[in-house]
């Protein structure tokens, strides 16, 4: 076979699990992998990444999301799957790296599709230094082999009791969602009602600094009103200063409460910290408070419900997410709630105090709030 000369030379080395396309990575973990086998896997690679045990929570189409979203490049995830990948299909990968064209690579992959092996020869196809030119017909026909093991054993447990399990799958799924539902249209309610709370106290503390503010100014224009007409004129005795009028207060007391070096943009506003070490909470809380702010936490899915973080992120006005310490969803629900309101979301790469303030004193509140990773 000629080779084309707009073709790129084949690689010298194997593919990586990072290297290859999107649809690769959910054929071979759902395939490779048991769903609690996963689970198992994805755990302990984050656990090593955070120096520490970490736990996951959602269910098993959440755990192979997260973990597909983070498969498209190099990290210590992709690093630890390539290699569980690699001691699982080891044999079918040595045979295939000593497979040199592709007409050899093809007749092998065509065996494995006759043949029970076919999920460790797509792993070995696909991370051959070749791999690249055979990628699209082998994940065709990967497809067309799991379509047809599906048919084959719906075909054995009966049809009818097949379409029942659809079916009862299908309600379980409609009534979590239902549930998902209600959950968030009362987490919504309640912020409505905090945030209705919160304006109507607004309203009445400048109404009486207002209030106030007239006052002193009425006092100050009856004191100043008759010493423009008492007494005769002294042409030669230059006219007395008035005394100046008292300042007026401003509008929002609890600044000037405030030490000075504290921020102004953190006065009254709501910060919600995601994840972080639980011993560390209150020392997050004391800083916020110190700079004038209203502290609130989410654990980020260990103990607190991930669907309690809805409500959380409505309410804030700032979201500080301390990522290698939160499982995927909630991950995944702060990066797209952000995303969607513009909500500033501050992305903390370790747990630590000094990397929280140093977030905070980095931080500007302005009209149109955009993403700040630290």
């Amino acid at each position: 076979m000629a080779t084309d000369m707009n073709e790129a030379p084949a690689p010298l080395r194997r593919r990586r699990l990072w290297e290859l396309p999107e649809a690769a990575h959910e054929l071979l973990l759902g395939l490779s992998f048991t769903p609690e086998t996963l689970r198992q896997h994805v755990a302990h690679a984050l656990g090593r990444m955070q120096g520490g045990r970490c736990l996951l929570q959602g269910s098993a189409a959440d755990i192979l999301f997260s973990a597909i979203h983070d498969l498209g490049q190099r990290n210590a995830l992709s690093e630890a799957l390539h290699k569980r990948l690699d001691e699982r299909h080891a044999l079918a990968q040595q045979r295939f790296t000593k497979l040199h064209d592709e007409a050899a690579l093809q007749a092998a992959w065509q065996a494995a599709l006759d043949g029970t092996e076919m999920v460790a020869a797509l792993w070995a196809l696909l991370t051959h230094r070749l791999g690249a030119r055979l990628q699209v017909d082998a994940l065709f026909e990967a497809r067309g082999w799991l379509l047809e093991r599906a048919r084959q054993g719906l075909a054995q447990s009966g049809h009818d009791s097949g379409l029942r399990a659809a079916l009862d799958a299908t309600r379980v799924q409609a009534d979590a969602l239902r549930q998902r539902l209600e959950q968030q249209q009362r987490d919504s309610s309640a912020a409505l009602d905090a945030l209705r709370l919160e304006l109507a106290a607004a309203q009445g503390e400048a109404r009486r600094w207002r209030e106030r503010h007239d006052a002193q100014t009425t006092r100050h224009d009856a004191t100043q009103a008759p010493a423009t007409v008492s007494g005769p004129r002294r042409p030669s005795t230059p006219t007395p200063t008035p005394p100046a009028a008292p300042a007026v207060p401003q509008l929002h007391p609890v600044a000037t409460a405030v030490a000075p070096a504290a921020p102004p943009q953190m006065q009254g506003r709501r910060i919600l910290c995601v994840g972080g070490v639980q011993r560390a909470v209150g020392r997050y809380r004391a800083h916020i408070e110190h700079l004038g702010g209203r502290f609130e936490h989410h654990d980020g899915g260990a103990e607190d419900g991930v669907q309690q973080l809805q409500g959380c992120l409505q309410r804030a006005d700032l979201v500080l997410c301390q990522a290698g310490c939160i499982n995927h969803e909630a991950y995944r629900r702060i990066k797209r709630f952000c995303e969607r309101s513009g909500k500033p979301c501050v992305y903390l790469p370790r747990p630590s105090l000094a990397h929280f303030e140093r977030a905070l004193a980095q931080l500007a509140f302005d009209d149109n709030p955009a993403h700040n990773p630290a």
